[in-house]
């Protein structure tokens, strides 16, 4: 696209042989049509007790977990322009660090409240969407996860320093791979 290789057009109104009439009244010769619908989030194999999604809104704490409790995690439905990767990699981080504790999840309605608050940067760049939405602006959001990722370090830091008082630990400087320790 950057090149104008491919090129967006409106949508389709109808095809002429090689031709493609366009509802805007534009007519082109292509040589192949990719036809984005985007797509619908539907989970019906899940209970929709457990989450349910209403077009562009999948309510979930931190756009990851659902409010009530049960170890189920959402990773990459985020519609964030600029690239989706970097944003799933820090939610894996996010639910690792809930998995292992070193994260802990808020009570149900304080899940609720942050859902509706959504991230301030995503609420004026995106103000048609709903604060349950899945859009957001990716630096936002991805600063809200980082956030709270270091508070977790944070966490287990002060509470590994605090009933390790006293304790010993000794460095040694690495070896080279097969050097023997020195007599």
């Amino acid at each position: 696209m950057r090149r104008g290789d491919i090129v967006v057009k409106s949508a389709i109104d109808r095809l002429i042989g090689d031709r493609v009439r366009f509802v805007d009244g534009s007519e082109e010769r292509v040589d192949d049509i990719v036809y984005a619908t985007g797509y619908r989030i539907k989970f019906p194999f899940l209970s929709a007790s457990l989450v349910s999604a209403n077009g562009r809104e999948l309510p979930l704490y931190r756009r990851i977990a659902p409010t009530e409790p049960g170890g189920l995690y959402f990773a990459g439905f985020v519609d964030a322009p600029g690239g989706l990767l970097p944003l799933v990699e820090t939610q894996g981080e996010w639910i690792a660090a809930v998995l292992t504790g070193r994260l802990p999840l808020p009570p149900p309605e304080q899940m609720w409240r942050a859902i509706e608050r959504a991230e301030r940067r995503s609420r004026q760049r995106f103000p048609q969407e709903s604060p349950r939405s899945i859009r957001c602006d990716p630096h936002a959001y991805r600063r809200l996860l980082q956030s709270e990722l270091r508070r977790a370090r944070r966490r287990v830091w002060r509470g590994a320093t605090a009933s390790g008082a006293g304790n010993a630990v000794t460095l040694r400087p690495r070896r080279a791979h097969g050097e023997q320790p020195a007599a």
